[in-house]
C-alpha cells in the first residue's frame, strides 16, 4: 500500500451507508485522480487475513488534500464493510493504494447516460461532477428502494439541473427502472455507464448486447467479488511454467489459491472487469464468468480471468 491516511471525519448518510474523509497522515497533497476512480483500502475483517477493499472516490477532482469515500454495510459481505463501519473511527490510520480507474468517462462521447443503483452512485457521482462542470450532455438515472436509503440524492439533483431521474422501487425491481426501454436504442456517440447491484449490471449488459450497442459505448463497474455458485466443485490447476499444481476448492478462486501459494500473479479488480489477470489456457475448458473477454474469445477457450472464472473440466493447465 502506497498511502498512509488518517480518518478525519465520518458521517452517517443512511442507516447502512457511511462517508469517510481521509487525509495524508503527515499532511501535504494526495495523488490526483479521474472521475470513476477508486482506491484500495486495507481492512482486517474479523477472522480473516489482512486484505483490502476497493472504494470509489467521490470528492471533486483536482489537487486535493483529502479523499472521500462512502461505504455500504453489506449484510452478506465478507467482512470488509463491517470492519469499516464498526472498527474505524476518526483519528485512525489506514493504509491505501494510489487511485486506479477501471470506469473512466469516454473522452469522445457525444452524450452520457449515467445509471446508478444504490451504492453504485459513488463512481457515478464523481462522473456527474465532471460532466456538470463541462456542460456536457448527460442524463442520470438513480435507483434505490426508498428515499431513506438513497445517499447523495440532493447533490445528484442539484448537479443535474433537471436531468436527474430518481426512482424508488420499494424492493421490487419490476416497479423500478425499465432498463429494456431505457437502453432500447443505441446511438452513435452515446455512451452508457452502469454501476449498481450485480443483477442490475448484468441485466444492462445483456440488454445492450441484444440491442446492438457497441462494446466500446457500454461501461460498467461491479462492487461484488467472485462468490461460489451452486454446483461449483474443486478443480486442479497446473501452472506450466512454474511447475506447480494447485488444488482449488469450490469456495475459492484460482487467484485466491495462487496468492495463498506464495505466487505473484498480476491482478487488480478481482471482479472480472479489468482483464489484468487474463492468463493463457494450454489445456482444459474454462467456465467463463468475466465481463472483459469477447464472446469469440470465450468460445475459443484459450484465455481465462483467474479472479472469477473456473473450469468446465476438472483440470486446467495454464501458461503461468
Amino acid at each position: 500500500m502506497d498511502l498512509t491516511l488518517k480518518v478525519t471525519e465520518i458521517r452517517q448518510l443512511t442507516p447502512r451507508i457511511k462517508a469517510f474523509e481521509l487525509r495524508p497522515r503527515d499532511g501535504g497533497a494526495l495523488p490526483g485522480f479521474t472521475a470513476g476512480a477508486h482506491i484500495d483500502v486495507e481492512v482486517m475483517p474479523d477472522g480473516a487475513q489482512e486484505s483490502s477493499r476497493s472504494y470509489s472516490l467521490i470528492n471533486p477532482l483536482g489537487p486535493t488534500d483529502r479523499y472521500q469515500i462512502a461505504v455500504l454495510r453489506e449484510l452478506e459481505g465478507t467482512g470488509g464493510s463491517a470492519y469499516m463501519h464498526d472498527s474505524v473511527w476518526p483519528g485512525q490510520i489506514l493504509k491505501a493504494g494510489n487511485p486506479k480507474n477501471d470506469f473512466p468517462l469516454a473522452d469522445d462521447a457525444a452524450q452520457h447516460l449515467l445509471v446508478a443503483g444504490g451504492i453504485g452512485i459513488t463512481p457515478i457521482l464523481a462522473q456527474l461532477r465532471v460532466l456538470a462542470r463541462r456542460g456536457a450532455p448527460f442524463e442520470v438515472y438513480y435507483c434505490a428502494r426508498t428515499p431513506e436509503l438513497m445517499a447523495f440524492q440532493d447533490e445528484v439533483r442539484e448537479l443535474s439541473g433537471g436531468r436527474a431521474h430518481i426512482i424508488f422501487d420499494g424492493g421490487d425491481p419490476s416497479q423500478g427502472l425499465d432498463l429494456r426501454q431505457l437502453l432500447a436504442e443505441p446511438a452513435a456517440g452515446r455512451h452508457v455507464y452502469v454501476c449498481g447491484p450485480k443483477g442490475m449490471n448484468e441485466g444492462a449488459i445483456e440488454i445492450c448486447k441484444a440491442q446492438g450497442w457497441p462494446d466500446s459505448q457500454v461501461h460498467f463497474e461491479f462492487f461484488t467479488t467472485a462468490q461460489p455458485e451452486a454446483g461449483d466443485t474443486a478443480l486442479e490447476v497446473v501452472l506450466q511454467r512454474t511447475g506447480r499444481t494447485l488444488q482449488v476448492p469450490a469456495d475459492k478462486t484460482i487467484l485466491d489459491v495462487m496468492i495463498e501459494a506464495g505466487l505473484d500473479p498480476m491482478y487488480d479488480c478481482t471482479r472480472g472487469e479489468c482483464g489484468t489477470c487474463i492468463t493463457e489456457v494450454l489445456e482444459g475448458e474454462p467456465e467463463h464468468r468475466d465481463y472483459i473477454l469477447t464472446d469469440a474469445e470465450k468460445a475459443a477457450g484459450k484465455h481465462i480471468c483467474v479472479c472469477v472464472s473456473r473450469a468446465k473440466t476438472g483440470r486446467l493447465v495454464l501458461d503461468f
